[in-house]
């Protein structure tokens, strides 16, 4: 489990759950039986599952996971970090590679957490005309896009 610190710097600036109640219902079928909330749910809250404090703030940790349009707007996440805390061994095992399956390259480097996202090309000119204006440039927001359309070699014409 990643600390705090590391988990923030991922989570997406979104919120998880619109009332009180889509919480109580998601962390009975997860963070109430998780070994990671188990300090936690005993009043040690300092050391208990540093993804509920980034849920509390009001973002999403990288770690909820959703695969369908219902699971998004019924707020009903997967978290890839829960670990039942009656499991013999609660420590996450890689998926073995099947019997008579070759490996091209090795998959350690490539297995983690990951979101994707489809990507905006209005929101990517916004964050990128923010950051130029915050480096000191003072071009106005028209000439700025023009300049990224032109300089982008993957967006066709």
């Amino acid at each position: 489990m990643r600390t705090y610190e590391e988990a923030s710097k991922e989570a997406l600036p979104e919120g998880t759950f619109s009332n009180s109640s889509q919480w109580e219902v998601w962390s009975a079928k997860n963070c109430d039986r998780c070994v990671h909330d188990e300090p936690g749910r005993q009043g040690d809250a300092a050391n208990g599952c540093p993804l509920i404090l980034i849920a509390l703030e009001g973002r999403r940790p990288a770690e909820w996971l959703t695969q369908t349009e219902q699971q998004e707007v019924h707020a009903d996440y997967t978290c890839t970090e829960f670990r039942d805390e009656n499991d013999s061994d609660p420590e996450p095992h890689p998926v073995p590679t099947p019997d008579g399956q070759g490996e091209l390259v090795p998959r350690e480097p490539y297995e983690g957490h990951r979101v994707l996202t489809p990507l905006n090309w209005q929101d990517r000119g916004g964050r990128d005309f923010a950051a130029s204006i915050e480096s000191g440039l003072t071009e106005d927001f028209d000439a700025f896009e023009r300049r990224v359309t032109a300089a982008d070699t993957t967006r066709r014409p």
